[in-house]
């Protein structure tokens, strides 16, 4: 146990020497450059180098202290601590998404990643009142909020391709006012 905080401590220092070789030789590549504007170059290292830091973490916490405070969150019922929740029962029981983890929808195209994102998304905001957000790299903002607003109003989303009928309209604006 008293070498762990050695160790650390070594770690760290590695650490600094790594980063510090590693801007020693970006800065050295881009003082080669003759497109590089010197003074910028100059700049960039100094407040790289400027930002380095060898001393370790100011305080350690035990496992014992980790743990304490584990169970405290889970024992308060501590909903920051709480699982993002999807909503479909199935997959909750088989899948742990934790709040601020990054969680990635994967799979062919039209295979329902957007439906199933949006399904989870929809559930963790207004079920659970957690804030979210959605990156997607195949639908813009646009196509994701019509999206939301059919998932929540239960409409087909052709609405948005077709004059929607007084129904639709009431149930575009309880959605919209849920969201």
């Amino acid at each position: 146990p008293s070498m762990i905080g050695a160790y650390i401590d070594l770690i760290i220092r590695d650490s600094a020497r790594c980063e510090i070789l590693r801007i020693c030789a970006e800065t050295t590549e881009r003082a080669n450059d003759d497109t590089e504007d010197a003074q910028e170059v100059l700049t960039t290292m100094q407040s790289q180098v400027a930002a380095l830091t060898i001393e370790p973490p100011v305080k350690r916490e035990t496992f014992k202290e980790i743990l304490i405070k584990t169970l405290d969150d889970i024992e308060s019922g501590d909903r920051r601590k709480a699982d993002v929740q999807s909503g479909i029962d199935s997959l909750d029981a088989v899948v742990r998404m934790q709040r601020w983890n990054m969680i990635v929808i994967a799979g062919e195209a039209k295979s329902g990643k957007m439906a199933l994102a949006v399904t989870i998304m929809i559930h963790a905001l207004l079920q659970q009142g957690l804030r979210c957000a959605m990156i997607s790299l195949e639908m813009t903002a646009e196509e994701i909020t019509q999206r939301m607003i059919s998932s929540i109003g239960r409409q087909n989303l052709s609405i948005v391709t077709t004059p929607p009928t007084e129904d639709q309209l009431l149930r575009i604006g309880r959605a919209s006012s849920a969201l």
